[in-house]
């Protein structure tokens, strides 16, 4: 247990703050290993980066806004992580 105890006093917090979606996040990762921590601050920042490709209505490569024009027009195809969260968006939306 004081092993333990050690390891984790051992460890920092390390934070970027970046502009995304429209909005300022900060991200934090606790690491003994600073360039580990950055790493993983780099796999989050890409994946709210590629959910914000998808899903804004401001660009117009992204899936929302393709639905949007094709809305009572034609189907579109979109990713299945987004169909997903349709439904799931769907279900909440229901009760």
């Amino acid at each position: 247990m004081l092993a333990e105890k050690n390891t984790m006093e051992e460890a920092r917090c390390w934070k970027r703050t970046s502009l995304l979606m429209g909005n300022q996040f900060e991200i934090t990762v606790v690491s003994q290993d600073e360039d580990w921590a950055g790493q993983l601050i780099d796999m989050a920042v890409d994946k709210i980066r590629r959910i914000e490709k998808r899903l804004t209505t401001f660009k117009d490569d992204g899936e929302t806004a393709l639905i949007n024009r094709n809305a009572g027009v034609q189907r579109v195809k979109v990713s299945e992580e987004d169909f997903e969260n349709l439904l799931l968006h769907d279900r909440f939306a229901e009760s």
